[in-house]
């Protein structure tokens, strides 16, 4: 996530000074760092429409790149590059969440669910074993952490378009997948721990699944108060799981048990579980000197306002219940993530050193 120069507010960075946060200073060192890793697959989240056409399209052909963008609707969407020396495109198609989820919706779910949130599937093949290749997710969910149903939902659409996508290819060759993007869940949130396969508390008491019930500030949503986000959000999840009041609360409730089933390894239409290839990060001692949640860095996100886990690399999960599914695709390495005392030299991120 590059932080789009429509997103940047004065008041949620005012840790910065201001030349860090221009997007003239900002996009040429953008550009610098995502070529550095020499990766052959690159996903943008929050990329400006216009750069993406002017800078960043036009330099990673010269790299041998090809590209995708797609638009959100408002005045940024996510990107995909892959190497063309490497592989070859076989299909591409992006996806509109709201557009699917708000299908037979009205009052407050068609509202909730309506939210400006995009995806990308891109399928490749490996040019030098042609019966080979790569099904490629990028995405950028609902940001509020309140709004565990949608990304929910969210995450059901994605992963059913990976099914389908995955069917659609299976006579092809063989396909490996891996999901990239920003997907605004934290570890220890309840659409983490189902499509992960974390054992949740019983559904019965309604003690986890009571997260996916409206908030009771729901009008407020699109207020962006990032400082209450940061005063509840990392040590506050149980106090918004409310107690569902009524029928419409008695609904989602069914609805999210329909969808958590989803991810059953006794369903006929099982959805994929997923693995972090980051997974593990947090047991490898790199000296980070906080820890929010087990397995996950502490944090891939680091502002003045908020930090926390909210991006991954996911590949299918290798289980005996799910061959269909499973991946052959295993983790070799991975980027250490800056720690801590580098990242908050001036507060948080951006400033004059990353």
């Amino acid at each position: 996530n590059i932080l789009a120069p429509s997103t940047v507010r004065r008041d949620v960075f005012s840790h910065c000074n201001s030349r860090c946060l221009k997007w003239s200073y900002r996009r040429d060192l953008v550009l610098e760092i995502i070529q550095h890793p020499n990766a052959d697959v690159i996903c943008l989240q929050e990329c400006d429409e216009a750069t993406f056409n002017s800078l960043f399209s036009v330099n990673m052909k010269i790299k041998g790149f090809g590209s995708h963008f797609v638009s959100n609707g408002g005045k940024h969407g996510i990107a995909i590059f892959f190497n063309t020396t490497r592989f070859e495109e076989v299909l591409y198609h992006s996806i509109d969440f709201a557009h699917i989820l708000t299908k037979g919706r009205n009052g407050i779910e068609l509202d909730e669910l309506n939210r400006r949130n995009v995806g990308q599937i891109l399928a490749l093949k490996l040019k030098s074993h042609p019966s080979k290749g790569l099904i490629v997710t990028n995405n950028h969910l609902f940001w509020n952490w309140k709004y565990e149903f949608l990304k929910l939902k969210q995450l059901q659409v994605l992963l059913e378009e990976v099914s389908s996508t995955r069917e659609l290819l299976k006579t092809e060759g063989t396909y490996e997948t891996v999901l990239a993007g920003d997907f605004n869940l934290c570890p220890d949130s309840v659409a983490y721990k189902v499509v992960t396969g974390t054992p949740l508390k019983t559904l019965e008491d309604n003690n986890d699944i009571r997260a996916f019930l409206t908030p009771n500030d729901h009008s407020d949503h699109d207020t962006n108060n990032l400082d209450k986000v940061t005063n509840e959000g990392l040590y506050g999840w149980s106090g918004y799981k409310r107690e569902p009041t009524s029928e419409l609360d008695r609904l989602r409730l069914e609805e999210a048990r329909r969808v958590i089933s989803r991810w059953s390894t006794e369903q006929t239409h099982q959805l994929p579980l997923l693995v972090s290839a980051y997974g593990k990060y947090s047991e490898l001692g790199l000296g980070h000197s906080c820890s929010f949640w087990k397995g996950e860095p502490d944090y891939t996100a680091f502002g003045g306002a908020w930090r926390g886990t909210l991006d991954y690399l996911f590949t299918l999960n290798h289980t005996e219940h799910s061959p269909k599914s499973s991946s052959k695709l295993r983790v070799k390495s991975i980027l250490e993530i800056p720690s801590i005392q580098e990242l908050s030299v001036q507060t948080a991120l951006p400033n004059d050193f990353i």
